[in-house]
């Protein structure tokens, strides 16, 4: 399994705080770190050509420590994409 870039922890960093303030996720803010990381290594073990949007959903679904994930795929995607035009 190869390591997450800083890019992407980041990025998935102000994603799971974009979903924490908009109230589209359920789960204790003292795990916000540990969720990041769990999502970004399975983003990386995903590797290129993977569905950054798709893969992301389902590791947050996947985490035990994310209790509801209310974002759509086009809301996680336009969070992505804000993050990106920073």
């Amino acid at each position: 399994m190869s390591a997450p870039s800083p890019l992407l922890v980041h990025t998935v960093d102000r994603v799971v705080f974009g979903l924490q303030q908009t109230g589209q996720i359920e789960m204790d803010g003292e795990h916000h770190d540990e969720v990041v990381q769990y999502c970004a290594d399975r983003l990386a073990s995903a590797g290129i050509g993977a569905q950054l949007v798709d893969t992301l959903s389902k590791a947050l679904v996947a985490c035990e420590l994310v209790q509801e994930l209310y974002a759509t795929d086009d809301e996680l995607k336009a969070l992505i994409t804000g993050v990106m035009e920073i």
